[in-house]
């Protein structure tokens, strides 16, 4: 049996370049825990959690977005919000300026 070591790290992320092959980054990173598709966006997103540290609060995902190709367009991180004992963010906004977080407006587009 061959020795385990731990893939899913901030400097191998660091590793995974835009224009990277699918096929590439799986043999980098494995399995994913997650894979989205985005039909309209023609893109497919792939996601792995990791641990960021020691408590259960440094548990994080990070992306990868692939084009049609199945080549990288771009990558990510960010907090893994669904661990117990965190409440889920309020949900998103979408206005003429973007998107915002906050509370659900009206139909004539006042915040609550």
């Amino acid at each position: 049996m061959s020795a385990l070591r731990q893939v899913l790290t901030p400097e191998n992320f660091a590793k995974i370049q835009p224009g990277m092959m699918m096929e590439t980054v799986r043999k980098m990173l494995g399995k994913p825990m997650k894979i989205t598709p985005y039909a309209l966006k023609n893109t497919l997103h792939y996601d792995w959690r990791y641990m960021d540290g020691p408590n259960e609060s440094d548990k994080k995902i990070f992306t990868v977005v692939f084009d049609s190709d199945l080549r990288v367009l771009s990558t990510g991180s960010v907090a893994d919000l669904t661990f117990k004992g965190h409440c889920p963010p309020h949900p998103l906004i979408h206005s003429r300026q973007g998107i915002q977080h906050g509370h659900q407006s009206s139909r004539r587009g006042r915040r609550l």
